[in-house]
């Protein structure tokens, strides 16, 4: 699946082992994710046909029989670390000026 076709501009893919057993955690970006999946799921070039083996392999998820909007859920979106941090120093500085309570 290039970028080219799929819309897709950065994928990573984890195995993150929890106490209740392996997990898939795969982040994807891009402009238009939606039309990424149309086109793995129908597209018939080597790659396509290779990557959507590969995840029904690994997951035992069929892209050509699953619907777009079951595969996840946004549960929450945080700020950047840098983000967090630079929230964090101000909130100390703030603190130790008197302005807010601990």
């Amino acid at each position: 699946m290039s970028t080219r076709h799929s819309a897709v501009s950065w994928a990573s893919a984890y195995l993150q082992h929890t106490p209740q057993g392996d997990q898939a955690i795969i982040y994807l970006e891009g402009n238009d994710l939606q039309s990424a999946f149309r086109y793995l799921r129908t597209a018939q070039g080597p790659f396509a046909v290779w990557v959507r083996q590969q995840v029904k392999d690994f997951f035992g998820v069929d892209l050509t029989q699953t619907e777009l909007g079951s595969l996840s859920q946004l549960v929450i979106v945080g700020p950047s670390v840098e983000e967090d941090e630079a929230n964090y120093d101000a909130q100390k500085l703030m603190e130790r000026l008197g302005m807010i309570s601990p």
